[in-house]
């Protein structure tokens, strides 16, 4: 048991922002999150997120991990960081990093560029929505990732740069 919850503690807890579990859910990917993570926090910012309109993407998936125990809401304690990071950054973004804050060793998942830089400034890594899909390809459970990509493009404005996608799509393995 010693070993077992040593083991436990030096994994980083994982935080998400609102954004990589709408885009994987509309995607049809929210699993990965489970795969790749084991446990996800979310605060309750997030949660009203996702919440907020009918219909959006995340919400059956978040709803269904909560539901399944993998998904915990936590609310961040109050701290004048956190009053400085609302003044910055949407509420789920903010409450997500001062989450991550307490949690360390945790890491963030977020797509936002602000929001990003503010985590890694805070000394968090950051995990992006594009950043779960290669490592999904690479550990097998995803096979290609340009459909993926394709469809997060065109279908929710997702942005990313042609070079990126370019090095991305080029690891994908001939089928």
């Amino acid at each position: 048991v010693k070993r077992n919850s040593t083991k436990t503690s030096l994994m980083p807890a994982v935080v998400s922002d609102t954004s990589v579990i709408n885009y994987l859910a509309a995607i049809g990917q929210a699993e990965l999150l489970r795969f790749e993570f084991g446990k996800l926090f979310v605060p309750p910012a997030v949660w009203r997120e996702l919440h907020a309109q009918p219909n959006l993407p995340g919400t059956a998936a978040a709803d269904s991990a909560r539901d399944s125990g993998w998904l915990v809401i936590q609310q961040p304690k109050p701290s004048e960081m956190l009053n400085q990071l609302f003044a910055d950054l949407d509420p789920g973004e903010a409450e997500a990093i001062a989450l991550a804050c307490e949690l360390k060793p945790a890491i963030v998942l977020l797509d936002e560029t602000d929001g990003r830089a503010e985590a890694r400034r805070l000394g968090l890594p950051t995990i992006g929505t594009v950043g779960i899909l290669a490592s999904a390809r690479k550990s097998g459970r995803l096979q290609k990732i340009k459909p993926l990509l394709d469809r997060l493009m065109k279908d929710f404005r997702f942005r990313l740069s042609r070079e990126l996608y370019d090095q991305l799509v080029a690891g994908d393995k001939a089928v």
